[in-house]
Protein backbone atom coordinates (compact mmCIF):
# COMPACT_ATOMS: atom_id res chain seq x y z
CA UNK A 1 0.00 0.00 0.00
CA UNK A 2 1.69 3.36 -0.85
CA UNK A 3 1.95 6.11 1.95
CA UNK A 4 -0.97 7.94 0.23
CA UNK A 5 -3.14 5.61 0.71
CA UNK A 6 -2.06 4.94 4.18
CA UNK A 7 -2.67 8.71 4.93
CA UNK A 8 -6.05 8.54 3.14
CA UNK A 9 -7.36 5.66 5.71
CA UNK A 10 -5.50 7.22 8.73
CA UNK A 11 -8.10 10.52 7.74
CA UNK A 12 -10.90 8.85 6.62
CA UNK A 13 -10.87 6.64 10.52
CA UNK A 14 -9.81 9.84 12.07
CA UNK A 15 -12.84 11.49 10.58
CA UNK A 16 -15.50 8.43 11.48
CA UNK A 17 -14.02 7.70 14.92
CA UNK A 18 -14.59 11.46 15.86
CA UNK A 19 -17.97 11.32 14.28
CA UNK A 20 -18.98 8.75 16.57
CA UNK A 21 -17.46 10.08 19.70
CA UNK A 22 -19.40 13.14 19.27
CA UNK A 23 -22.21 11.45 18.48
CA UNK A 24 -23.30 12.95 15.20
CA UNK A 25 -23.58 9.18 13.59
CA UNK A 26 -25.42 7.76 16.61
CA UNK A 27 -28.29 10.81 16.25
CA UNK A 28 -31.50 9.44 15.40
CA UNK A 29 -33.72 12.33 13.47
CA UNK A 30 -36.76 13.00 14.72
CA UNK A 31 -39.92 13.75 12.59
CA UNK A 32 -40.84 17.31 12.43
CA UNK A 33 -43.87 18.26 14.53
CA UNK A 34 -45.87 18.98 11.14
CA UNK A 35 -44.40 15.46 9.72
CA UNK A 36 -45.89 14.17 12.77
CA UNK A 37 -48.78 15.71 13.04
CA UNK A 38 -49.61 14.15 9.58
CA UNK A 39 -49.01 10.39 10.37
CA UNK A 40 -51.48 11.39 13.29
CA UNK A 41 -53.81 12.67 11.19
CA UNK A 42 -53.33 9.92 8.81
CA UNK A 43 -53.85 7.31 11.52
CA UNK A 44 -56.55 9.07 12.38
CA UNK A 45 -58.45 9.36 9.85
CA UNK A 46 -58.05 5.31 8.72
CA UNK A 47 -59.47 3.99 12.31
CA UNK A 48 -62.58 6.66 11.46
CA UNK A 49 -63.37 5.46 8.32
CA UNK A 50 -60.93 2.90 6.79
CA UNK A 51 -61.17 2.88 3.41
CA UNK A 52 -64.01 5.84 2.49
CA UNK A 53 -60.83 7.95 3.64
CA UNK A 54 -57.68 6.02 2.57
CA UNK A 55 -57.47 7.97 -0.92
CA UNK A 56 -57.03 11.60 1.22
CA UNK A 57 -54.16 13.26 1.18
CA UNK A 58 -52.59 15.46 4.21
CA UNK A 59 -50.20 18.34 3.93
CA UNK A 60 -49.47 20.08 7.34
CA UNK A 61 -47.36 22.94 7.51
CA UNK A 62 -46.76 25.35 10.92
CA UNK A 63 -49.94 23.36 12.12
CA UNK A 64 -52.01 24.19 9.22
CA UNK A 65 -53.29 20.95 7.36
CA UNK A 66 -54.73 21.10 3.76
CA UNK A 67 -56.75 17.69 2.99
CA UNK A 68 -56.98 16.73 -0.97
CA UNK A 69 -59.15 14.28 -2.51
CA UNK A 70 -62.21 12.91 -3.12
CA UNK A 71 -65.13 11.87 -1.27
CA UNK A 72 -68.42 10.83 -1.34
CA UNK A 73 -70.74 12.82 -0.55
CA UNK A 74 -71.26 15.32 2.04
CA UNK A 75 -71.38 13.80 4.99
CA UNK A 76 -68.07 12.48 4.40
CA UNK A 77 -66.62 15.77 3.65
CA UNK A 78 -67.97 16.82 6.88
CA UNK A 79 -66.40 13.80 8.57
CA UNK A 80 -63.02 14.00 7.23
CA UNK A 81 -62.93 17.72 8.62
CA UNK A 82 -64.36 16.93 11.92
CA UNK A 83 -61.20 14.65 12.04
CA UNK A 84 -58.63 16.51 10.94
CA UNK A 85 -59.54 19.34 13.02
CA UNK A 86 -60.08 17.61 16.38
CA UNK A 87 -56.91 16.00 15.90
CA UNK A 88 -54.45 17.74 18.74
CA UNK A 89 -51.80 20.10 17.75
CA UNK A 90 -54.35 21.36 14.48
CA UNK A 91 -54.64 24.79 14.33
CA UNK A 92 -56.36 25.32 11.19
CA UNK A 93 -57.82 23.05 7.88
CA UNK A 94 -57.63 23.86 4.72
CA UNK A 95 -60.79 21.86 2.49
CA UNK A 96 -59.06 21.42 -1.00
CA UNK A 97 -61.50 18.22 -0.98
CA UNK A 98 -63.69 17.48 -4.35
Amino acid sequence: MSSYSVAVAMAIAIMCSSCVSSGVMSQRRTPSPDASLELEIYSRLQNDAGDHFSALAVEVTDGVATVYGVVGNPSERARALAVVQSTEGVKRVIDRLR
